[in-house]
């Protein structure tokens, strides 16, 4: 039973059904023609990647890449998406996209999955390479953390429980447009007036303000670093507006 901020429930990456792209074949939504999404998932060398799995988080629209990498999506509804495209062997990649009434056409680039050394606890243990900045951060004692083995023991169900608990950050809850749905933003406490913080998943900085019922559900996370002001926020960060604080999510690879 969630509090009274998140009484509502809302589609996560658990609810989505996919279906599989043959080359040319679409992934059709029961829902009225506005817009069209068209795309492709390539490695780095631009090969298409098939049996990659794409999802439009916070809806139940998921499809599985043909073997040319290319996928479908029709008759989407105009707005704001998260989209997130997982395969194995290789990181994980998110995108930001904003749906018009005409075609939408991305590509998105995955990269090899490679392994660092995780030196702190058991010298056989491996980390994805993506995730060894994390532990340097989360060793330096700067910021909020979040690791996997934390995000399991609290086995909650949304994120937004878990960012709840971070120190420093409101979870508002916002109608929108006068809306049924609420949508949940993070908002710095350090402030006297509300201010919005950034939000990053997988190194893609999101549109200010996010949703964050639209991130992934804890399982596929494996980590959350939160910096509460613009003095901790990590350096890669500093063209990003970082007066309100920053949020870092990182996704499961595989």
């Amino acid at each position: 039973m969630r509090n009274s901020l998140r009484a509502v429930a809302i589609a996560g990456v658990g609810l989505v059904a996919y279906v599989r792209a043959a080359p040319g074949q679409d992934a059709t939504v029961g829902t009225p023609r506005l817009g069209e999404l068209n795309g492709i998932v390539v490695d780095t060398s631009f090969r298409g990647l098939g049996d990659a799995t794409v999802v439009l988080l916070g809806t139940k629209i998921g499809v599985v890449t043909g073997e040319n990498g290319r996928f479908h999506i029709r008759r989407l509804p105009v707005g704001r998406y998260l989209l997130t495209a997982h395969r194995i062997g290789y990181e994980p990649v998110s995108a930001a996209l904003d749906i018009g009434t005409d075609t939408l056409r991305i590509s998105l680039t995955m990269e090899p999955l490679t392994h660092a050394l995780d030196t702190v606890h058991v010298p056989a243990s491996v980390l994805p390479a993506r995730l060894a900045e994390f532990e340097t951060r989360r060793r330096s004692g700067f910021g909020q953390f979040f690791s996997q083995a934390e995000i399991d023991r609290r086995n909650t169900v949304h994120v937004t429980e878990l960012i709840r608990t971070l120190l420093s950050v409101d979870v508002l809850e916002v109608h929108d447009h006068g809306g049924a749905l609420p949508s949940y933003y993070a908002a710095s406490r350090r402030t006297p007036q509300t201010c919005l913080m950034v939000v990053v998943l997988d190194n893609v900085v999101l549109p200010t303000p996010f949703d964050l019922d639209q991130l992934p559900s804890p399982k596929a996370i494996a980590g959350i670093e939160l910096y509460s002001g613009a003095a901790t926020v990590p350096p890669i960060f500093a063209p990003y507006d970082r007066g309100c604080g920053m949020i870092l999510i990182w996704t499961r690879s595989g």
